[in-house]
C-alpha cells in the first residue's frame, strides 16, 4: 500500500515538473517575441470605433505600417507612423503584429 502511494507521489511530482518546464519555455518564447517587435515594422489592430460604418465585416482589420520607437513597460509600446508622426497613446503587444510587404 505504501509503495503504491509513493509511486503516485513521484508520478505527480514528475507531471508537475513537466508542466512548469512548459510554462517557462512559453514565457521565454514570449520574451523573444517582444524583442523582435522592436526591430520590425508593425501593423496595429483597427478599433471598432475607427472602422467605417458602411463597410461592415469587409472593413479593414489592420492599420499600418508603424515603427516602435519606445518600450514603455512590459508589452506596452509607443509607435510612430512612417511619416514620423507619433501616435498619442501606447499600444499593447497584443494589438500589434509584424508587417510583411
Amino acid at each position: 500500500m505504501e509503495e503504491l502511494q509513493e509511486a503516485r507521489k513521484v508520478e505527480r511530482q514528475t507531471t508537475k515538473d513537466v508542466g512548469e518546464d512548459k510554462k517557462v519555455k512559453k514565457l521565454d518564447k514570449k520574451g523573444e517575441d517582444r524583442d523582435r517587435l522592436t526591430r520590425e515594422l508593425q501593423i496595429r489592430k483597427t478599433e471598432l470605433r475607427r472602422k467605417p460604418i458602411g463597410e461592415g465585416k469587409l472593413a479593414q482589420n489592420w492599420e499600418g505600417p508603424y515603427k516602435i520607437i519606445r518600450d514603455i513597460r512590459k508589452g506596452a509600446y509607443k509607435i510612430v507612423e512612417l511619416s514620423r508622426r507619433e501616435l498619442p497613446w501606447m499600444w499593447n503587444a497584443a494589438s500589434l503584429r509584424a508587417y510583411y510587404n
